[in-house]
């Protein structure tokens, strides 16, 4: 679970003597209960040590709030490159497709070219005089003949240029193409390397903050005697696993409040709106897994406002392929569960510029689910992370371009969306309004 920074309840020089330097020792190497024992009996050596372990609980906090900032500017550089590659390939596509079409037609030309060469060659059997002295009575007929050959030959010429226009139009078009591709392939491993700098940021800021409530948590354990100006006693190792554990559970705390009053709305208009299977069953309970094996992404009575498909953005008010299945629950979206829709690695957790916050998870046969517009702090998990269908990965909201809490539920297969209604219903998870 990603874990906020503790919140420093002692500020910098609370107890700070004049003439004391606040900074004893390196910052990258925190006081210990032996620095604290240490410094027992003298209050200037105590006070000093204070201000150096109130420098230290900032700096882990400044570490955090730093962390993230960087954390958002990967994700937000992945999604441009990914953005351009996609942008990249589908100018790949569309010229291929131009190439495939100007090959057919390349091809037309040139076997109409070679036909009317194959009726010329067929006509053209003798010496013109020679025919004309052997068979001087046939004189009309062969010189019609003969007209109809400089037809052909007319008619040849024109196509030849034609047939030679053609191929040369497809050669240019498979340049560009190939050029074109040659750039994808560079975008792509550009998107590559900034997906992998946005998870190392990811990971980087949740080792800070596992930092800023861990060792937050044992440096203000040392606060205690120290600014009580007495000896330590044996139960003050203990205050800073209690700290921890107190921080643990009131996030947790808050989290689960979150998730249950947002359930309990959610359930409350079951009656209302409920999913139901097209065999007669009704689709089960919020978490719920289908026969086929697979999880409801959300809570089973939650219906669909926007399908798969090119539609008017809602922001951006022009149109565009809707990558995904957009899902609210009745009574109130915000803070409900999402879960996995199966078993699979966590490739992303975090900002990401266009989607919000989102989690990113790929199966084991190499389906990319995205949960995107995640509640600010909403997200469960890390990557790397493994997840099991119906476990709970994130909580709805409506961070980034987002007119309101929902679930944009999005499949990708080999890099690119699928029909994610189509998705939903071939595994068995109905919603109201597929």
């Amino acid at each position: 679970m990603l874990i906020p920074a503790v919140t420093v309840l002692v500020t910098l020089g609370l107890v700070n003597g004049p003439g004391f330097t606040a900074l004893a020792k390196d910052l990258d190497e925190y006081a210990t209960w032996d620095d604290v024992v240490a410094a027992q009996g003298d209050v200037d050596a105590q006070n000093a040590l204070i201000d150096e372990i109130n420098a230290q609980i900032d700096q882990l906090n400044s570490d955090v709030a730093e962390a993230e900032i960087l954390a958002q500017q990967a994700g937000d550089r992945y999604n441009d490159a990914e953005q351009a590659a996609t942008a990249q390939s589908e100018v790949v596509y569309g010229l291929q497709v131009q190439v495939d079409e100007a090959e057919e037609l390349a091809t037309e030309a040139e076997t109409t070219a070679g036909e009317i060469v194959a009726a010329m060659n067929g006509r053209v059997t003798l010496d013109p005089t020679i025919a004309l002295l052997m068979s001087p009575g046939d004189a009309d007929d062969f010189l019609m003949g003969m007209s109809t050959l400089s037809s052909l030959g007319m008619t040849n010429g024109m196509q030849y240029e034609e047939a030679t226009a053609a191929r040369n139009n497809a050669n240019q078009l498979q340049e560009q193409a190939d050029t074109a591709l040659e750039e994808l392939e560079t975008l792509e491993a550009e998107a590559q390397a900034e997906y992998d700098s946005a998870v190392a940021a990811q990971l980087d800021l949740q080792e800070k903050r596992d930092a800023a409530v861990n060792e937050g948590a044992e440096l203000e354990a040392m606060l205690i005697p120290l600014q009580e100006h007495r000896d330590v006693v044996q139960a003050d190792y203990e205050v800073g696993e209690q700290l921890r554990e107190e921080e643990r559970q009131r996030q947790e705390q808050e989290r689960a409040e979150a998730a249950a009053a947002a359930a309990a709305a959610a359930q409350g208009s079951t009656s209302d709106v409920s999913a139901v299977d097209p065999s007669g069953s009704s689709a089960s309970s919020s978490g719920a897994t289908a026969a086929s094996g697979y999880a409801y992404p959300i809570a089973t009575n939650a219906y669909v406002t926007s399908l798969y498909g090119m539609r008017l953005h809602p922001i951006y008010n022009y149109w565009r392929l809707h990558a995904g299945t957009d899902l609210v629950v009745p009574s109130g979206t915000c803070w409900t569960p999402l879960y996995a829709v199966t078993s699979g690695t966590v490739t992303y957790a975090g900002w990401m510029d266009g989607w919000g916050y989102i989690v990113m998870f790929r199966a084991g046969d190499g389906t990319v689910f995205r949960y995107p517009h995640i509640s600010e702090g909403g997200i469960n998990v890390y990557p790397g992370q493994q997840v099991s269908a119906g476990q709970t990965i994130a909580y709805a909201g409506t961070t980034g371009p987002s007119t309101g809490c929902h679930l944009h539920f999005q499949v990708e297969i080999n890099g690119s969306p699928v029909d994610s209604d189509a998705w939903l219903i071939n595994h068995g998870l109905w919603f109201s309004g597929l």
